[in-house]
C-alpha cells in the first residue's frame, strides 16, 4: 500500500510539473510567415522576430550599392517597423491556441472551526475541478487555430499591400527623377534659345522682344525644375519611411527604369479566378467564419456552463469532557450504597465502544451544476447567428471587390500601354522633330521666336506626358499584381481552391 501511495504522489508531482512547464512558442509560426511573405512578393527575405539582428544585417547588405525596386520591396519587409508589429499579433494567436489548450485550475477549499467550550476543532477541506473543459477545449481550439490562421493571413496581406505601395513609390521617385531631368534638359535648352535670340539681337537681326520673351521662359523653367526638384524629394522621403529608413544614418540610392513591359495576356475572368485564391484578404474573412461558426457551436455548449466535480472531507468538532471530582463522586456512591464505596469506572471496553459511535469525519465526492432555468444562452446564441450570416455577407462583398479591383486594374493596364505607344512611337518623336525644323527655320529668319517657343513647350509637355504614361503603366502593372495576391499566375488558371463558407442558415 505504501509503495502505491508514493508512486501515486509521484506521477501527481510530475503531472503538475509538466503542466507547469508548457511554454508559447510562436518561432515556426514567425518563420513560416516570413518565408511565405518572402516567396509570394518575390523578395529576397522578409522579417522574422526570431532573427531581428540577422534582419537588420540583411537590410543594410541590400542598401549596399544602390536599391533596385526588388531589393526595395525586400528591405520593406525586412526593415518597416509597422509590418514588423504585424507579426506580433500572430505570436499573442499563438498563445490564445495554447490557452484554449488547457484546464482550468481547481478549486482547493480549507477552513478550521474552534468550538467555544473547548475541545477538537472542526476541520473542513474540499477540492473541486471544472469538467465542462473535456467538451469545450476541442472547440475552443478550433477557434483559436481559425483566430491564428486569420492572424497569419493578415501578416501576409499586409506584406503584399507593403510590398506593392513600395513599388508603387519607386516607380514615382524614378518618375520624378525623370521628370526632373526633363525640366533640366529643356531649362538648358531655354538657354540655349535666349543665347540664340541675344546673338540675332546683337547681330540686328531681330528686336529685344525676342530676347525677353526667352527670358520669361527661362524663368518658367527655373519655377519648374525647383517644383519638381522638391516633389521628387518629399517622394524619397516617402519612400525612405516605407523601407525603414527615414532614421538611417548612411546614404542610399534607387536605381531603375520605367522602360514599358510586356502587358499581361491573361483573361480578366481567369484573374479574377486566381484571385479569389490567392488574396489573403479573402482567407481572413473566411477564417473569421470559421471561427464564428465554431463561437456557434461553444455557444450551444454554454447552456451549461458549470459542472464542477469534487472531493468534500470534514473532521468534526469534538467537545472536552468535564473534569471529574472524585471526592464528591465517591460521597456520592457510598451514601447510595450505605457503606464507603469507590466511585463508578468505565472499563476500557466500555470507552473504546463509545469512541466507535462517535462520528470522527466525513468524506464523499460533491457535485455542482448550474441548472438552465432561466438563462439558456439563447441571447449568445442569437447574437452569434448574427455575426455569422454579417461575416457570409461581407464575404460576399468581398468577392464582388475583388472582381473590380482585377477588372479596373486590366483596364487601366491595357489603356496605359496603349498610351505609351502612342506617345513614345508617335507623339514625342513628332514634337522633337518639330524643335528642329522650327529652330533652324528661326536661325534662318524664316519664323518668330513664338513659333519656336511653342514647339519647345509642345515637345516639353509631350515628353513629360510619356514619362506620366511609363509611370502609369508601371503603375498599373504593380497594381494589377496587388490585385491578384502579390503574384500573377504563371500558366493556365485553376478553378479556385479557397475553403468556401457553408451556404446553410446557421
Amino acid at each position: 500500500m505504501i509503495h502505491r501511495s508514493v508512486i501515486a504522489q509521484a506521477m501527481l508531482l510530475i503531472t503538475l510539473y509538466c503542466a507547469g512547464c508548457i511554454q508559447v512558442d510562436a518561432n515556426r509560426d514567425f518563420g513560416d510567415a516570413s518565408a511565405r511573405t518572402a516567396e509570394r512578393n518575390s523578395a529576397s527575405d522578409s522579417y522574422n522576430p526570431s532573427d531581428e539582428l540577422l534582419c537588420k544585417e540583411k537590410a543594410r547588405t541590400l542598401l549596399d550599392g544602390g536599391l533596385t525596386i526588388d531589393e526595395a520591396v525586400s528591405v520593406a519587409l525586412l526593415n518597416n517597423p509597422a509590418f514588423q508589429a504585424e507579426f506580433m499579433t500572430i505570436g499573442a494567436s499563438r498563445a490564445d491556441v495554447v490557452q484554449s489548450g488547457l484546464l482550468t485550475n481547481p478549486s482547493l477549499f480549507f477552513s478550521v472551526r474552534f468550538p467555544d467550550a473547548g475541545g477538537r476543532s472542526s476541520l473542513n477541506f474540499s477540492f473541486a475541478q471544472q469538467i465542462v473543459d473535456l467538451w469545450q477545449i476541442p472547440v475552443r481550439k478550433q477557434i483559436a487555430e481559425a483566430d491564428l490562421e486569420r492572424s497569419v493571413s493578415n501578416v501576409l496581406d499586409r506584406g503584399v499591400q507593403l510590398a506593392a505601395e513600395v513599388r508603387a513609390q519607386c516607380i514615382q521617385v524614378l518618375a520624378l527623377e525623370r521628370t526632373e531631368q526633363i525640366a533640366a534638359d529643356n531649362l538648358e535648352l531655354t538657354h540655349e534659345l535666349l543665347k540664340l535670340s541675344q546673338a540675332r539681337l546683337d547681330a540686328g537681326e531681330t528686336d529685344p522682344t525676342d530676347v525677353n520673351l526667352v527670358n520669361s521662359h527661362v524663368y518658367l523653367a527655373e519655377q519648374v525644375l525647383i517644383a519638381v526638384r522638391r516633389d521628387r524629394r518629399t517622394a524619397e522621403l516617402t519612400l525612405a519611411s516605407l523601407l525603414g529608413l527615414i532614421r538611417w544614418p548612411e546614404p542610399w540610392e534607387l536605381h531603375g527604369s520605367l522602360e514599358a513591359g510586356a502587358g499581361s495576356t491573361t483573361n480578366p475572368n481567369d484573374l479574377v479566378l486566381w484571385a479569389r485564391d490567392e488574396r489573403f484578404d479573402v482567407r481572413v474573412v473566411t477564417s473569421q467564419i470559421d471561427s464564428a461558426e465554431a463561437q456557434l457551436e461553444r455557444e450551444y455548449l454554454e447552456t451549461f456552463p458549470n459542472l464542477t466535480l469534487g472531493l468534500e472531507a470534514e473532521r468534526t468538532d469534538r467537545r472536552a469532557l468535564p473534569g471529574r471530582k472524585i471526592l464528591a463522586d465517591t460521597a456520592r456512591a457510598s451514601i447510595a450504597a450505605g457503606a464507603p464505596t469507590a466511585p463508578t469506572i468505565e472499563s476500557r471496553g466500555q470507552r473504546d465502544l463509545i469512541r466507535r459511535q462517535i462520528v470522527d469525519s466525513l468524506l464523499g465526492p460533491s457535485i455542482q451544476l448550474t441548472i438552465p432555468i432561466w438563462d439558456q444562452n439563447q441571447a449568445q446564441i442569437a447574437k452569434t447567428r448574427f455575426v455569422v450570416l454579417q461575416l457570409r455577407k461581407q464575404y460576399e462583398s468581398l468577392l464582388d471587390r475583388v472582381t473590380r479591383e482585377v477588372h479596373q486594374a486590366c483596364i487601366t493596364a491595357s489603356a496605359a500601354r496603349e498610351l505609351v505607344d502612342l506617345l513614345g512611337a508617335k507623339a514625342l518623336p513628332r514634337a522633337r522633330d518639330n524643335v528642329e525644323i522650327i529652330r533652324k527655320q528661326y536661325e534662318n529668319g524664316e519664323q518668330g521666336i513664338l513659333f519656336l517657343l511653342e514647339a519647345q513647350e509642345a515637345l516639353l509637355q509631350q515628353s513629360r506626358a510619356y514619362v506620366d504614361a511609363l509611370r502609369d503603366n508601371a503603375l498599373a502593372s504593380a497594381e494589377l499584381v496587388r490585385a491578384v495576391g502579390g503574384r500573377r499566375p504563371t500558366g493556365g488558371v485553376d478553378q479556385p481552391t479557397t475553403t468556401q463558407p457553408a451556404s446553410s442558415q446557421p
